[in-house]
C-alpha cells in the first residue's frame, strides 16, 4: 500500500478535523454568552470555562462517534 506524503496527510489531517465543528459550537456559545442578559444576573459572564466546556464536549462525542462501531440491535 502505497502511503501518501507526510504533508498531504497533515493537510487532510487539518481539513478534516472535527476540531473546526467544535471551534464552531465554541464561537456560537461564546456568541449566545454576549448576549444573554442573565449573564450579568449570575456574577458576570462565564466567560471561558463555558466555551471551553462546549469545545471540548463536542470534540469527545464526533471523536467517540468515529471511534466506536454501530452496534444493530
Amino acid at each position: 500500500m502505497l502511503r501518501r506524503p507526510l504533508p498531504l496527510r497533515l493537510l487532510d489531517a487539518v481539513l478534516y478535523s472535527s476540531a473546526w465543528l467544535a471551534a464552531a459550537a465554541a464561537a456560537q456559545t461564546a456568541a449566545t454568552l454576549r448576549l444573554w442578559p442573565a449573564a450579568g444576573a449570575l456574577g458576570g459572564a462565564p466567560g471561558g470555562r463555558v466555551v471551553a466546556l462546549v469545545f471540548a464536549a463536542t470534540v469527545l462525542v464526533y471523536n467517540l462517534d468515529a471511534v466506536l462501531p454501530l452496534q444493530a440491535p
